[in-house]
């Protein structure tokens, strides 16, 4: 399995100098601080204003990469906009603004890249509430769009040798929430309809149009994502094993966990818990394991948490995989060390690994040190997990 290292937690940023200052300040010590070899890998979070920006070539970039001794290993391109809440699906795969980031990613990647495979993270196509998931004219828009990115990159392949693949990042409040919606995708759309889609562009038999699909578009497996929307990682796994399901990249942290209490006091205290994790960014979908309800953003929950007694919800959040629970909250490290377990037994080759703990604010104090240290704390128990 491969077992590329590295810290992807990095925002979007809006030119090639504010990329230049998150390398030097955050990416090239966090990473160097992880790696067992030189030069470090990166995956760098892309917007579009970055790929838009006169400086931003694939010579600049080659130049300030080196100067840090790092390698770029992927490229993360689900939020390109740099919207908060739902707007970080904007602009979605309907559009082709969309489109207009996927395609000079891919470009760049073809320059950079320094192995035969090369991920760039995605969303899941949009965010649900935006579309009507049970009309099959959406499905065909959002597939032929993918489709014309992997006909791209096919040429790229046949030109170069690189595989390029698009990794689609499900998450609870994107369009493919969790395993169920994946395997549908892939095998009521993806695979028959894709294919058919792509061997019409080229001359490629069905057949080579599947192998195709299925070698450049593939998943980026985040353990918080699963765990909110509660999959199992036994059953997911063998699902989508069986589904030609790949995963381009495995995302590390851990979602946080609580279970509602009787005593009002505790309730109260557990509420106001809560609300100090409240981002006014990101939308921090809660999923309930009594009846499967779902929230989608932590100010929901936490309204009706009186009506919740006794029942568990996980929480949309990336919490560090240093500790299983922090005060009243615990985290789901224990699933996402589980995630890891499996992956490892079936011998599944997963690109990059991607530590993506981003809310550090839950570590208590006397927990806490600088942030290179606690990253690497948290690269050494993937280590000895794996």
């Amino acid at each position: 399995m491969t077992t590329i290292s590295h810290v992807g937690a990095m925002k979007p940023v809006r030119s090639y100098a504010d990329l230049q200052t998150t390398i030097r300040e955050s990416l090239a010590p966090w990473n160097n601080a992880i790696a067992r070899e030189s030069p470090a890998n990166v995956s760098l979070r892309l917007s579009q204003a970055v790929l838009n920006d006169p400086l931003c070539t694939a010579e600049n970039l080659r130049s300030l990469l080196g100067e840090y001794d790092l390698r770029l290993a992927g490229i993360s391109g689900v939020s390109i906009g740099g919207g908060a809440k739902a707007e970080v699906h904007r602009p979605d795969w309907r559009s082709e603004e969309r489109l207009s980031f996927m395609f000079p990613a891919a470009n760049l990647a073809t320059e950079l890249a320094q192995t035969e495979n090369f991920g760039i993270t995605t969303n899941a196509f949009t965010y649900r509430s935006w579309i009507d998931p049970g009309m099959p004219g959406n499905w065909a828009a959002l597939t032929l769009n993918l489709i014309r990115i992997v006909e791209h990159l096919v040429r790229v392949r046949d030109r170069t040798g690189l595989t390029i693949h698009i990794d689609i990042e499900a998450e609870p409040g994107s369009l493919l929430r969790d395993t169920d919606d994946i395997v549908r995708y892939w095998q009521e759309w993806l695979i028959p309809r894709g294919a058919a889609m792509l061997s019409d562009r080229m001359p490629i038999t069905d057949g080579t149009a599947v192998e195709a699909v299925l070698r450049h578009v593939r998943i980026a497996l985040d353990t918080a994502h699963a765990a909110v929307v509660w999959d199992d990682p036994v059953t997911s796994l063998d699902r989508l094993v069986n589904a030609g399901v790949q995963i381009g990249r495995l995302q590390v942290s851990a979602a946080l966990e609580c279970e509602i209490p009787a005593e009002p006091g505790e309730r109260m205290a557990l509420a106001e818990m809560l609300t100090v994790q409240q981002s006014p960014t990101l939308l921090q979908q809660v999923v309930a394991i009594r009846d499967g309800a779902r929230y989608e953003d932590l100010p929901d929950a936490i309204a009706v948490i009186d009506e919740s007694v006794g029942d568990i919800w996980r929480i949309h959040t990336h919490a560090p995989v240093i500790g299983d629970g922090y005060g009243l909250l615990r985290t789901t490290r224990s699933v996402t060390e589980e995630w890891l377990r499996e992956i490892a037994a079936r011998s599944l080759n997963v690109g990059l690994i991607e530590l993506r703990s981003a809310n550090w604010s839950v570590v208590p104090a006397d927990d806490r040190g600088e942030m290179a240290e606690m990253i690497a704390r948290e690269a050494e128990w993937v280590r000895e997990v794996l």
